[in-house]
């Protein structure tokens, strides 16, 4: 899936997940913007003007446009997709709380393990025993536009391909994708909801074997939705100060973050760092508590 760089299956996952990740607004220290009511109510009007088309004469870029995640997320409460492998598989949730993106990965790398990865309000976090646990950089914090998982995202001139179209049933239209990239020969077979245009399956195959087969599903239930719901509550205040020695010198940051009181903010999981709850550093971090405001200071000069 990742070597393929111009198939309808990636691009429509990378006008979701792009849409997804910009339809958000600026939220501890990270900017996306969210798009206003006038341009949702253009995307409708276009979107309708594209359903008036017969099947032939839809375009990739009419597809593309049918569905951003920013438009589905007007018309349906939730999306969730499912990619099956031959020996995995990944289910991802997307809808809004208070008008914010909340997405949801669920890697299912066999049928007992599961391992869960959230996307809120500007922060990567995930459940960690009776906590969730915020997991960011020491040095700083993720770009959403460049840190969102963007695996299947691959954003290079969808309008640019052929499409063609197959047939009609069971009340979906299905489209065709063939062709060669890095030498992969692939044909790739989309169904689309014949009044909604909204994608519902891609079928993908590569030098003539089955790789994947993807599902997407609307106005389901989400699980793990209760994940966030310490937002709707009292927020606590943690300031994380960054001492970080370079080539260049060292460099001291200060940014202060607010999140659901019984969550543990831990800046060093991707550094090689050293943290304490002290300006002298000498008493080791470990939680403070539910509720309780504090300051992490945070350093890679060990020893």
């Amino acid at each position: 899936m990742k070597l393929i760089k111009r198939t309808l299956s990636v691009a429509i996952c990378a006008a979701m997940l792009f849409g997804f990740a910009a339809c958000g607004e600026k939220e501890n220290g990270t900017e996306t913007a969210q798009p206003s009511a006038g341009e949702t109510t253009s995307a409708n009007q276009e979107v309708s003007e594209v359903l008036e088309k017969s099947p032939e004469q839809i375009t990739a870029e009419d597809i593309y446009m049918s569905n951003t995640v920013d438009y589905l997320l007007s018309v349906y409460d939730s999306i969730r997709i499912t990619c099956e492998y031959a020996d995995s598989s990944i289910v991802k949730y997307m809808f809004l709380k208070d008008g914010k993106p909340f997405y949801i990965e669920d890697n299912r790398p066999s049928e007992s393990e599961s391992e869960i990865w959230c996307w809120y309000n500007g922060m990567n976090f995930s459940q960690n025993g009776d906590r969730v646990t915020v997991t960011f950089s020491a040095e700083e914090l993720p770009d959403v536009n460049g840190e969102f998982p963007y695996e299947y995202m691959i954003s290079d001139n969808v309008t640019g391909e052929t499409v063609e179209y197959v047939g009609e049933s069971d009340g979906l239209y299905e489209f065709r994708v063939t062709g060669a990239d890095e030498d992969i020969h692939y044909v790739e077979n989309h169904f689309f909801d014949k009044e909604t245009l909204a994608v519902r399956k891609s079928v993908c195959r590569y030098d003539d074997e089955e790789l994947n087969e993807i599902y997407f599903d609307y106005d389901t239930s989400v699980e793990y939705a209760s994940l966030i719901d310490g937002w709707d509550g009292e927020l606590k205040k943690v300031t994380v100060v960054s001492e970080i020695a370079g080539n260049s010198g060292s460099n001291v940051t200060t940014k202060e973050y607010s999140i659901p009181t019984d969550w543990e903010m831990v800046p060093y999981e991707y550094e090689e760092v050293a943290v304490y709850l002290d300006k002298e550093m000498t008493v080791p971090y470990e939680y403070p508590g539910d509720g309780v405001d504090c300051t992490i200071y945070v350093t890679n000069s060990m020893g």
